[in-house]
């Protein structure tokens, strides 16, 4: 259930609520009985939106904090260069290994190209199987 079902529920309880305020000695016991059977079933859809609304906003709040962690290791961890992302040296802003799938990396992953066993050594993407040709891949040897 989603929120506006569960406000509605809650809405609907409310409503039965404010009908047994009103009554008067003029009911009888079935007429009571039916109207708190209709409130008790509409608190237990608004019950069950809210757990659905909790696990909504949980799952949010995942999403939120996977991309503000992807978005930390972008700005601290990767350079631009050629027009592909890298991740940097741990001692430098120099380029290590191969770059990012440009491909993937729009799409909110950070997935490495890979270098098959292949004619010419291309550089592939694992996820997308992109084809990227001949990329350059850096290797920085430390200074002694």
């Amino acid at each position: 259930m989603d929120i506006a079902g569960t406000l509605s529920a809650l809405a609907a309880a409310l409503g039965v609520v404010k009908d047994l305020r009103e009554i008067d000695g003029q009911f009888d016991k079935a007429e009571l009985r039916l109207k708190i059977a209709d409130i008790s079933g509409a608190l237990a859809d608004a019950r069950l939106g809210v757990i659905d609304a909790g696990e909504v906003i949980r799952a949010k709040e995942q999403e939120i904090a996977r991309l503000a962690a992807l978005f930390a290791y972008r700005a601290d961890r990767t350079i631009r260069l050629n027009g592909y992302t890298y991740e940097k040296a741990e001692d430098s802003d120099r380029p290590v290994g191969l770059p990012f799938c440009p491909v993937c990396e729009q799409k909110g992953h950070l997935l490495r190209l890979v270098e098959p066993y292949r004619p010419g050594r291309p550089k592939i993407c694992p996820r997308c199987a992109t084809d990227f040709g001949q990329v350059t891949a850096y290797s920085w040897t430390l200074p002694s």
